[in-house]
């Protein structure tokens, strides 16, 4: 229910979330390019609505980029994610399809 595109407006990026890898190697993985950059996280489920977001660049693990991802629903159905990290709140994720 996660996986599809997202939009992130602040950042002018596109967001994708898909399920990469097979058996035990799949991991569910957020994926951000936009006009600053782009970015990637494997995203561990902490409970049915929130996230463990951890940046798939081995540095950015070790010095605690990563984050905490709230699922938005409306009637059930995933509208948004937000991402909580460090050095930012509530950055919205609008679902695009």
């Amino acid at each position: 229910a996660l996986a599809g595109r997202y939009r992130v407006n602040d950042l002018d990026a596109d967001v994708r979330v898909a399920l990469e890898g097979d058996g035990e190697q799949a991991r569910l993985v957020v994926r951000l390019q936009g006009a600053y950059g782009r970015s990637a996280y494997r995203l561990q489920p902490l409970s049915a609505d929130v996230l463990l977001a951890t940046p798939l660049d081995a540095l950015l693990a070790a010095i605690g980029g990563g984050g905490i991802v709230n699922v938005d629903r409306e009637d059930g159905r995933v509208v948004g994610l937000r991402l909580d990290a460090p050095r930012l709140r509530r950055l919205r994720f609008t679902r695009a399809s």
